[in-house]
């Protein structure tokens, strides 16, 4: 649980887990309070947000987060809130991230459907059919995608198999400089 505003801008920022092997499971309660100045920058990870990877149990949720003045940079699977959920969990639900998010993602086409590249204003990417529902989450800011291969961007999400709902992306920018992007709104 978060209990009061945190100012993290004179840290240096390393995402809550960053594989399967090293992953965040449990239950995330920020009770609204503004966690700024969450700086990331490195053009060769993956799993980049306020969590870089959370991993599935059906009871996992992240709730009531608020990231502000903060920007992530990475490959691949970059979200403001979570960079990538494996597997089912229960919901990540109003949370918002009022900051900046880049990718340069330099991969290649997958022929199986699954984008190599996911990046989104609350989270990058979920795999693993159900995914992760996303419920009342806003976006403010801006989102920039340089590269090549398959690129999925969403305003909310890059990708997500199950459910995003009564969501709010304003004054989301969306800037695409690549190959094979597919771009959505939410």
């Amino acid at each position: 649980h978060v209990s009061s505003t945190l100012d993290m801008s004179a840290y240096i920022w390393t995402p809550i887990g960053n594989s399967g092997s090293r992953y965040f499971a449990g239950e995330f309660y920020g009770q609204n309070c503004t966690i700024s100045g969450l700086y990331y920058s490195n053009s060769s990870t993956v799993n980049v947000g306020l969590f870089g990877y959370v991993r599935g149990e059906t009871d996992n949720i992240i709730r009531d987060v608020v990231v502000d003045n903060s920007y992530f940079y990475g490959d691949s699977r970059v979200g403001g809130i979570v960079g990538y959920g494996w597997d089912s969990w229960k919901e990540i639900a109003s949370c918002q991230n009022k900051g900046n998010i880049e990718v340069e993602y330099y991969g290649t086409n997958n022929s199986s459907g699954n984008y190599r590249a996911c990046v989104g204003g609350i989270m990058g990417c979920t795999y693993k059919n159900p995914s992760t529902p996303v419920n009342y989450c806003k976006m403010k800011g801006d989102i920039t995608v340089k590269g090549n291969g398959s690129i999925a961007v969403g305003g909310i999400s890059g990708f997500n198999c199950k459910q995003i709902k009564n969501e709010v992306t304003s004054d989301v920018t969306i800037n695409v400089v690549a190959n094979t992007p597919f771009v959505g709104g939410l």
